[in-house]
């Protein structure tokens, strides 16, 4: 297991100095976000949780900053009838 400072090291130096594994990790748990609303009938609270959030007001907070809206405009725009 490599050491979060050593982590964090080589992502800065491969994508730029911003780029941490918190920020990394944060963008992925609200890219897989985004599919839950679209497949699912989940509460915000529940993609929320299901994305390793801890707090649906951070989840809330960054998912309007990744995509402009919240998630439950997103699922309106995104909604998908599987039947």
């Amino acid at each position: 297991m490599l050491p979060k400072s050593v982590i964090n090291r080589l992502l800065s130096e491969k994508y730029g100095p911003d780029v941490t594994f918190h920020k990394c990790l944060r963008r992925i748990r609200i890219h897989f976000a985004a599919g839950l609303p679209a497949v699912s009938d989940l509460p915000v609270c529940g993609v929320a949780l299901e994305s390793g959030f801890n707090f649906v007001h951070t989840f809330i907070r960054l998912f309007k900053a990744e995509y402009g809206e919240t998630s439950s405009q997103y699922r309106g725009r995104n909604k998908t009838d599987c039947t």
